[in-house]
């Protein structure tokens, strides 16, 4: 009998190596009167997607049902966070919306400049905020790459 050892690669296309909060490739989805790019975390807990509005300005929005903070610390979080970093670029904190609903956090970015092109060539596809090192948590996040562009300007040219 013998051994087989698996590569890297065979280990995470059949799941031995298991990363939940990593987000599967952006896909298209419908999405009101148009579309959106989406991409999900592997254990299904998170959810990003990427909408245009009749204004053709981007927005993401991140939905995090696993979340545990409550209303107090999000409202006092708001107040503490000075800007927003994502995908290499540096906004100020108005770009930021989030609320809780039934438990679930809610990020909607307002980015503007921002598309799948940026996204694909950004040395971190991701977003976080500045503020107090204690609340990075909640707001951070990291999005694949891959199809990025592609879903991205599908979504752009089909506004919701």
């Amino acid at each position: 009998m013998e051994m087989r050892f698996l590569d890297a690669q065979q280990l995470d296309d059949l799941n031995v190596n298991w990363y939940p909060k990593e987000f599967v490739p952006w896909y298209i989805e419908p999405n009101g009167a148009g579309v959106a790019a989406v991409t999900h975390s592997k254990d299904r807990t998170r959810t990003a997607k990427f909408v245009y509005y009749a204004d053709g300005i981007p927005r993401l929005i991140v939905e995090d049902t696993q979340s545990n903070i409550e209303d107090d610390w999000l409202s006092d979080a708001l107040k503490q966070i000075t800007s927003v970093v994502a995908f290499d670029g540096r906004f100020p904190s108005e770009v930021l919306r989030a609320s809780l609903h039934k438990g679930m956090l809610i990020l909607e970015l307002t980015l503007r400049d921002i598309d799948g092109a940026k996204i694909k060539i950004s040395k971190w596809p991701g977003g976080t905020v500045d503020g107090p090192r204690y609340m990075w948590g909640p707001f951070s996040f990291t999005v694949p790459t891959e199809n990025a562009e592609i879903t991205i300007g599908i979504a752009a040219r089909n506004p919701v």
